[in-house]
């Protein structure tokens, strides 16, 4: 099950847990204890700005995200998901979803963020990457 973040308490909501998926179907897991909600929360909204605002330049990895899907998910997907079965590319994009958060020294941690389409829908992500500052570092597609 994927969280769609459409408010900022729904957003904080939703990173408290993290669906994960385990042999008898989809179980809550917490974050570990002590992690800064609120920094999560900060980052996560700044990733989608960030993706919105690439896209906006044309971005190279976001536009072959958007429109590599557009291309190869059938229609229906789109309409159960989007309420078309032909959504616009921002419609696309207003989809997506937080796969995870990590980091290279800990899997839980919040240098990147991992963000897909609803559904397992594709094995392909749009990641953001922080610096240690908390600042969007850069914004690319990776699978």
């Amino acid at each position: 099950m994927a969280v769609r973040f459409t408010t900022e308490t729904h957003l904080l909501n939703a990173v408290t847990t993290f669906p994960d998926r385990s042999a008898s179907g989809i179980t809550q897991r917490s974050f570990r204890v002590g992690q800064d909600q609120a920094e999560i929360t900060r980052r996560t909204a700044a990733a989608l700005d960030a993706i919105q605002k690439v896209f906006a330049e044309g971005d190279d990895a976001v536009t072959l995200f958007v429109s590599h899907h557009l291309e190869e998910i059938e229609e229906a997907y789109w309409q159960k998901h989007a309420g078309t079965p032909h959504p616009t590319d921002q419609q696309v994009l207003d989809l997506l979803v937080l796969a995870d958060h990590w980091d290279e020294d800990d899997d839980e941690g919040i240098q990147t963020f991992d963000f897909t389409l609803p559904g397992d829908a594709t094995n392909y992500l749009i990641s953001v990457y922080f610096t240690d500052d908390g600042q969007v570092d850069d914004v690319t597609m990776e699978s």
